[in-house]
């Protein structure tokens, strides 16, 4: 990958594609000495906030890599070919059952630059209504 804005040499790199993620490692010189660095690309996500009648509407998902249930928003990958509000619709009806005709864009973030070159957006929807959920969840 062509750094215009490395202050460092990168004198070796290796990518290794593993399962959705693309890991790389490249080797750094700096001052004559050599430091290894990962990180992981994959691709960019949505995040939505749903607040309906002063409540915020979060969901429960099980996390393999924390082996726990957490609370979170409705989040997701952005598909492609699909435009981030097309993806944020969809992950809203998918994760909650709630449809939005409407959605205020709120934005950009990076979940964890410093090992990740996922880029998430941010979206407050204006919900109009709730369709049956298309998959099962836990409840809470």
């Amino acid at each position: 990958m062509n750094r215009k804005n490395s202050p460092y040499k990168v004198i070796n790199s290796e990518v290794h594609n593993i399962g959705r993620v693309t890991v790389v490692k490249d080797t750094f010189l700096i001052d004559g000495t050599e430091y290894p660095y990962t990180y992981i690309i994959n691709r960019d996500s949505v995040c939505i906030i749903p607040i309906i009648d002063d409540q915020v509407i979060v969901i429960e998902q099980y996390r393999h890599t924390l082996d726990k249930w957490m609370l979170e928003f409705p989040a997701g990958g952005i598909d492609d070919s699909e435009s981030s509000e097309a993806a944020a619709k969809r992950e809203l009806e998918e994760e909650t059952g709630y449809i939005s005709k409407e959605l205020i864009y709120m934005g950009e973030y990076y979940m964890n630059q410093g090992i990740s070159s996922a880029k998430c957006e941010l979206f407050l929807p204006n919900v109009q209504k709730k369709e049956k959920l298309t998959w099962k969840r836990r409840n809470l």
